[in-house]
């Protein structure tokens, strides 16, 4: 049968090649548009997952500071030491005691761990034995003792006064975790009546810095002659600013270590104005007044604030609470003293507070005299440390207690007590009322007993 003819006014409908192909391409392109909206929803799933991860984490960090906070003890046992942490912490004290006193280390330490529960770090260039830390009433549950790295050849031409900045920038760099709030500072002449970070945990966030006695301003002293050679006209700028001391910081951890590796760049790049002894306070100063771009910085007056430099306050005329505390004009307790040896009253009142504590009730000092050849003369020279004390035998127990002393002299009206390096000789004054002591095996090692010249 033949094939029948369509109906008039009808025809078949004819596809061209040509509109076949883009029928196929746009099936295939709203199907490639939907696979991606399906991988892009997929990825944003993964994106809140991973986050709600991160808050998870970082909540149960958080939880483990305040926890740590409230229980110190439990604390302990889990994080024996700062580098255990590795996460975050609240509070952590940094302090170089590179060449330091031991005397004036140990009283660092003990007094930092009287007044606060928090961290120390103690940069040191030998390990001191624990034994000895723990008979000087050292918890060593609380302190990390960090070995420093050798200074390059530009900062070990310089004082300890500017070294001390350099090992803990050193520090800074390799050290683990995270911090909110840090102290730096060195272990010479400070020690402490209160927790620092209670008072620092209440301020703006930044760096504090501490200045010196009202009326010492920057172009008095030494500092100023470093400030004009490093800075040359730029100094003018500074003529009036009050003077910051060198060697105690507290604050925001991001401040600090941003303060302190500009000022180690400060100092590095300042060539032959870098080699000179006291640099580091100058830029210091120079920084702090005029140039910390990037860095909340606060300072503090000497007579009010938390921190007490006693280096240019005329000597004892300090103000104490009934408890023998150092109190401002405002009647609050420092938190941090410093320059203490200018004090001799103040010395003794803190030797005798720590004395007392570290003596059992019923001890009983042993003889330290016998272990000296004492008699009346002097020994200029060869000064290795000084400290108030009260008696002869107090002198005679301060210097077996420093292992690289060899003799000492005493003088009764002044109540004063001077260390020395074996190898001294010794002079007559009868005028005087100074006594000397030389160990007993200096004295058959070649120093004479009664060597009077």
């Amino acid at each position: 049968m033949p094939p029948r003819r369509a109906t008039s006014g009808q025809s078949a409908p004819a596809v061209s090649a040509n509109h076949f192909c883009w029928t196929c391409v746009c099936m295939l392109g709203t199907s490639l548009v939907g696979q991606i909206c399906l991988l892009v929803s997929l990825l944003g799933r993964l994106a809140e997952v991973q986050h709600a991860g991160e808050l998870q984490s970082t909540v149960k960090i958080a939880n483990a500071s305040t926890s740590s906070a409230i229980d110190v003890e439990a604390s302990k046992k889990d994080l024996a030491t700062p580098a255990a942490v590795g996460t975050s912490m609240d509070f952590l004290a940094v302090a170089c005691a590179v060449g330091a006193d031991q005397d004036a280390t140990a009283l660092f330490i003990r007094s930092y761990q009287r007044a606060t529960p928090s961290e120390l770090v103690l940069l040191v260039e030998q390990m001191p034995l624990e034994s000895d830390l723990r008979d000087s009433g050292v918890d060593l549950t609380r302190l990390k003792l960090e070995r420093v790295l050798p200074l390059p050849s530009m900062w070990s031409m310089l004082s300890r006064e500017d070294t001390y900045i350099f090992y803990i920038h050193q520090y800074l760099q390799r050290m683990p975790g995270q911090v909110k709030i840090m102290q730096l500072s060195n272990v010479d002449d400070i020690v402490f009546q209160a927790d620092p970070f209670a008072w620092a945990s209440e301020q703006e966030p930044g760096l504090q810095l501490f200045l010196d006695e009202p009326g010492v301003v920057v172009n008095s002293g030494k500092t100023w002659k470093l400030i004009e050679f490093c800075y040359g006209t730029q100094a003018a700028r500074l003529h009036s600013k009050p003077r910051i001391p060198a060697g105690y910081m507290i604050g925001s951890s991001a401040d600090l270590q941003q303060f302190v590796s500009d000022l180690v760049g400060e100092v590095t790049s300042k060539g032959a104005c870098g080699n000179r002894p006291g640099v580091v306070n100058a830029a210091e100063n120079f920084m702090a007044h005029l140039a910390h771009p990037g860095i909340s910085l606060h300072l503090h007056d000497n007579r009010r604030g938390p921190v007490w430099s006693g280096e240019h306050v005329p000597a004892n005329s300090f103000v104490s609470d009934a408890e023998n505390h150092v109190i401002n004009e405002d009647g609050y307790q420092y938190a941090v003293l410093r320059s203490y040896h200018a004090h001799d009253e103040l010395w003794r009142n803190i030797q005798r507070k720590f004395e007392k504590l570290q003596a059992p009730p019923d001890f009983r000092a042993p003889d330290t005299c016998a272990a000296f050849h004492v008699e009346a003369c002097d020994m200029p020279g060869h000064d290795l440390a000084h400290t108030p004390k009260d008696t002869e035998s107090d002198c005679c127990a301060a210097c077996v207690a420093n292992v690289g002393c060899g003799a000492f002299t005493f003088s009764l009206s002044r109540r004063h007590c001077w260390l020395k390096r074996p190898g001294g000789a010794k002079k007559n004054n009868p005028a005087s009322d100074m006594r000397c002591g030389v160990r007993v095996v200096e004295a058959t090692q070649g120093l004479p007993p009664t060597g009077i010249v």
